[in-house]
């Protein structure tokens, strides 16, 4: 009995999935693209004016620019303790023999390139 039920679930999977979908007879007429519009495209409604590259946004009206001293007093000392732990410094000593070692590759890579050469180490010059 059982292989009854799993010959009937085969044979309903295979009637599944090769028998063409309902669709697939019907043709229809071809799609036609819209035409292309001549109108600008809308401008967002809260710019003014469109702004310069590489010049900076003006941050607005000096009374409402957030400065130290109209801070509350927690939030000047948040800044005041990020200030005092300033670990950049450190950051960026151990970066340095890293990004000059990537500058010296990158430098060298270069001189093959200008020289035409793919790799200096198949030249059998010895540095």
């Amino acid at each position: 009995m059982k292989w009854i039920v799993a010959a009937l679930f085969m044979v309903g999977c295979v009637v599944v999935f090769v028998s063409r979908s309902r669709g697939d007879d019907v043709v229809g007429p071809e799609l036609q693209a819209p035409p292309p519009s001549t109108n600008p495209a809308p401008s967002y409604a809260g710019s003014s004016a469109r702004h310069e590259p590489f010049t900076p946004y003006d941050p607005g009206p000096a009374n409402q620019l957030w400065t130290y001293d109209r801070l509350s007093p927690e939030e000047k000392q948040a800044i005041d303790t990020a200030k005092a732990n300033n670990q950049w410094a450190a950051i960026n000593a151990a970066s340095d023999p890293v990004t000059q070692e990537a500058a010296d590759q990158a430098a060298a890579g270069a001189a093959e390139h200008q020289m035409g050469l793919d790799d200096s180490s198949s030249t059998g010059v010895v540095p």
